[in-house]
C-alpha cells in the first residue's frame, strides 16, 4: 500500500473557503501542494459533493461528541444536555436513537457518493464538561460495547469495496 499525502477539506457553499471555492481551485491547490487527493469531511448529508468525486481519497462521517445518552434513550440527560426538542434536532439530526440511525445511514451513502477508498467513524462519547475534567460517565469499554451495536445497526449501507476506519479519540 502506497503513501498518500491528503488534507482533510469540508465543501461548505455557505462558507467558501478563500480560494477552494470550486473543485478547479482545489485541484490547483492539490497540485501546488503535492498532495494526492482529501479526506472530505461528510458533516452534511444534503450538500451536493461530486464535484470532488475525483479527489476524494477518503471520508469523514458525520460525528456527535456525545451521543450515548441518546443511544441509552435516557430522556433525563437528553433533556439536561439539550432543553428543547430543537436542540437535540439540530444536534443529532433527529429526536429519537431510530432517527439518529437513520440520519447515520443517510450520511454514510452521501459519503459513498464520494467514491472514496474509505470511510472514517470516530469512536468516543463526552460531554464538555467531561472533556474538561476528565470524569467521564462511560468508560472505554461501554463506548466501545455502544459503537459496535449502532455499527451493526448501520454496517449494511457500506459496500465491500470500502474500508471502515475507526478514530479513536480519548
Amino acid at each position: 500500500m502506497m503513501e498518500k499525502h491528503l488534507f482533510n477539506f469540508a465543501y461548505m457553499p455557505e462558507w467558501p473557503l478563500d480560494g477552494l471555492q470550486d473543485a478547479q481551485q482545489l485541484s490547483s491547490f492539490l497540485q501546488e501542494m503535492r498532495l494526492d487527493g482529501v479526506e472530505m469531511m461528510v458533516y452534511d448529508s444534503s450538500i451536493d459533493n461530486s464535484n470532488y468525486n475525483v479527489y476524494a481519497v477518503g471520508a469523514h462521517l458525520q460525528y456527535w461528541p456525545c451521543w450515548l445518552p441518546l443511544y441509552e434513550r435516557n430522556e433525563e440527560q437528553l433533556n439536561k444536555l439539550y432543553p428543547t426538542k430543537e436542540d437535540r434536532q439540530s444536534y443529532y439530526g433527529a429526536l429519537t436513537y431510530e432517527g439518529w440511525l437513520e440520519n447515520i445511514r443517510t450520511n454514510i451513502r452521501a459519503a459513498l457518493k464520494l467514491e472514496p477508498e474509505y470511510l472514517v467513524w470516530h469512536v468516543a462519547d463526552s460531554t464538555i464538561e467531561e472533556a474538561f475534567s476528565f470524569s467521564f460517565t462511560h468508560s472505554n469499554k461501554n463506548v466501545l460495547a455502544a459503537t459496535v451495536e449502532v455499527l451493526q445497526e448501520v454496517l449494511t449501507e457500506v459496500t465491500s469495496k470500502v474500508k471502515l476506519l475507526l478514530e479513536n479519540l480519548w
